[in-house]
Parts: structure tokens; C-alpha cells; sequence
């Protein structure tokens, strides 16, 4: 089981200094996973990434790690995403790329997701509208998760976030780059996932 990786996770009030949001005018919050690292019942906060809270357990206990890469997301999570918009974006057209977005290497995106499925617990965001956190980077491959709803949300586990990358990514590869992706999945219930190229220690 994968109660290791507990439920208490939640996006800190406080914004996160030096690093930039997605969309000007976002607010970034950083993003506390709560983690029993020893299986103990002792819960550890590790700030920052899914990758953050590997590289720690790797450090101190690394048959979680191999736990979480082991595991299978819920189907009740994918169902759920089935009412998503995805928004595919053209790096070179400045009418759909208004922000300046990068391509990301769906690898990395891909990679990222896996880990999401693997961790339990309920991602909570909020209030906004206009919060992202940064859930997942590695080789400068991001997945970022924004609320535009005045309140604040909780989703039924990470791996719901990680199917609105996936689609946001295997559904936009880039016309230029057709080896990388550069999308956005739009909810139905106000909140949003970004697939895209981020160089902020990533």
C-alpha cells in the first residue's frame, strides 16, 4: 500500500520566492507533501516536487521508491477526466502561444505522471483564482496545477492530475517539434494542468 505517502498535502498560503508563475498574474504556491518515510507513523514534510519527495525517500528509504514506481493509477481517476478541453498550443504562433511557452520532452512528462500515480493522498489548491503549483519537473519538463475558482479545491488523488498532463501532452505534440509537447487541460470544475518547458531548477 501507499499510505506512506499520506493525505496531508496542501498548498501553502505563502508564495514561493523566486519562482514565476505560468500565466503573468498567477499567484505560485509551494506544495507540501506529508510523508511517513520510515513506515512508522511519523510524518515528514518535503517541500517542492514529486521528484523532492523521491529523491528524499531514496535517500532513507528506497524500497518506497520501488512502491511507488510500482504502482497502477485508479480508473475511477482516468473516468473522470474524460470531461476535460484540451488546448493545444503552437510554440510559434503568438496568437495561441500569448505567454511564451517551451516545449516540454513527454518523457520527462510522461516520467512525472508515473510518479504522481504512485503517490496517495488527496492534492488540495487553493483559494484562488489564478494559483498554480509546480507538481512535478525534471530535464526542464514541467507539470504545473492551477485553480481559477475563488475557493479552494481538493482532487480524488494526484493521478487525476497526472491524466490531465497525459492528454495535454500525448494530444499536442508540437508541429515544429513533433518529439515534444506543449498543451493545457482545462477542467470542468475551474482548475487547470500545464505541460511545458520550465529551465527554474527543473
Amino acid at each position: 500500500m501507499l499510505c506512506m505517502v499520506t493525505a496531508l498535502v496542501a498548498f501553502l498560503a505563502a508564495p514561493v520566492l523566486g519562482l514565476q508563475a505560468p500565466i503573468p498574474g498567477y499567484g505560485v504556491e509551494d506544495i507540501v507533501w506529508g510523508v511517513d518515510v520510515y513506515g512508522n507513523g511519523t510524518i515528514f514534510n518535503i517541500t517542492g516536487t514529486v521528484q523532492n519527495v523521491l529523491s528524499h525517500l531514496n535517500k532513507h528509504n528506497p524500497a518506497m521508491v520501488k512502491e511507488i514506481l510500482a504502482s497502477h493509477p485508479n480508473a475511477s481517476d482516468h473516468h473522470e477526466m474524460k470531461a476535460q478541453t484540451i488546448r493545444c498550443i503552437d510554440k510559434m504562433d503568438p496568437a495561441q502561444n500569448i505567454y511564451g511557452w517551451d516545449v516540454a520532452g513527454p518523457k520527462w512528462i510522461h516520467d512525472g505522471v508515473k510518479y504522481l500515480q504512485g503517490v496517495s493522498g488527496q492534492p488540495t489548491n487553493g483559494p484562488g483564482p489564478g494559483n498554480c503549483g509546480r507538481v512535478s519537473c525534471e530535464y526542464h519538463s514541467a507539470i504545473w496545477w492551477c485553480n481559477d475558482n475563488t475557493r479552494p479545491i481538493t482532487l480524488p488523488s494526484f493521478s487525476t492530475i497526472g491524466f490531465c498532463a497525459t492528454y495535454a501532452c500525448d494530444l499536442c505534440p508540437d508541429p515544429w517539434s513533433p518529439d515534444r509537447c506543449l498543451g493545457q487541460g482545462f477542467d470542468t470544475d475551474g482548475w487547470n494542468c500545464i505541460v511545458r518547458r520550465d529551465e527554474d531548477n527543473c
